[in-house]
């Protein structure tokens, strides 16, 4: 933040495996700016996204930067996006991926007075746009919790609760030039014997281009905690193959994050979720599985040390 004009800029942060770390504040075009997601590149390079105010007294974000940062955090390319009516603002999350053509792949909710919409952006490596395609919601829900590519096509998965009326949660596929495939709903009581309908849902490994690995959590719980994490091996129908329980009763708030699955091989898969405890720091749990839903270790890192 700048003292004198209430402005206020991104922060990026560099670490090395040695703990070494850089530090840049990005003074951007506008007022205020954040940044909202970040992209490993194959080269060691970084994606990077950023929403733009030109007002500092209204939350209303038109401008969207991306941008390719070195280890170094030097920009080598950069581009912005302005939003255009009927749209008067970007909304948080902005979701990032690279397909099979090594394109970039970004997801962001655009709003208007009384609709909250899609647009797709495809960029090259250099930050140049490819496309832009919008899809129009039919929902005032729109909450997206992942985007992904599924595995050796250029489709994509679009989990959250958006595009249709119900409010479900759901997944929503879309060809390679962004138009809706198809729609599954998680409502089917059926495939969900445990009543354990999952949300917030996360996907970042594949078995095959049908079946997947997930953490979610759902708000069906067996003792004083409101949330119950789960492991969830589902196809793309959305029926549940089998299910790793990580509910812990004794927690009064125990929830997965944002993109808490990391995967090495199918031995080496860590799911990180965190106990909030009030105003009190947070435990964070480190859990070691394999794609069998065997459970191999668990680990907890008081974040009160």
């Amino acid at each position: 933040i700048d003292d004198d004009t209430n402005d206020v800029y991104p922060l990026a942060i560099c670490v090395d495996e040695n703990g070494n770390y850089l530090e840049r504040v990005f003074e951007i075009e506008g007022r205020i700016s954040w940044f909202t997601n970040a992209m490993g590149m194959e080269d060691g390079n970084v994606f990077v996204t950023a929403l733009i105010s030109d007002d500092n007294m209204i939350e209303l974000y038109k401008k969207l930067w991306i941008a390719v940062l070195n280890p170094k955090l030097d920009i080598l390319y950069e581009n912005y996006m302005t939003l255009e009516e009927p749209y008067s603002t970007y909304i948080s999350m902005i979701h990032i991926l690279s397909n099979y053509d090594n394109d970039v792949v970004l997801l962001a909710r655009v709003a208007d007075f009384d609709n909250v919409d899609y647009m797709f952006y495809k960029f090259d490596e250099s930050c140049n746009l490819l496309v832009q395609s919008c899809l129009e919601n039919n929902t005032h829900n729109s909450e997206v919790t992942d985007f992904v590519t599924i595995p050796n096509t250029n489709h994509y998965a679009i989990f959250g609760n958006g595009l249709h009326y119900s409010g479900l949660s759901n997944v929503n596929y879309i060809d390679e030039n962004f138009n809706l495939l198809s729609t599954t709903f998680i409502d089917d009581m059926n495939n969900y014997p445990d009543i354990m309908l999952p949300m917030r849902m996360s996907v970042d490994y594949w078995y095959d281009d049908n079946v997947f690995l997930m953490s979610a959590q759902s708000s069906i719980t067996s003792g004083i905690n409101k949330w119950r994490p789960l492991v969830v091996k589902m196809d793309a129908e959305m029926n549940i193959i089998k299910t790793l329980d990580l509910e812990r009763v004794d927690t009064t708030d125990y929830v997965f994050q944002h993109k808490s699955m990391s995967c090495y091989d199918s031995d080496n898969i860590y799911i990180a979720t965190f106990w909030r405890r009030g105003d009190l720091p947070n435990d964070i749990n480190i859990y070691h599985i394999n794609d069998k839903l065997d459970l191999l270790g668990m680990r907890t890192i008081d974040m009160d040390e």
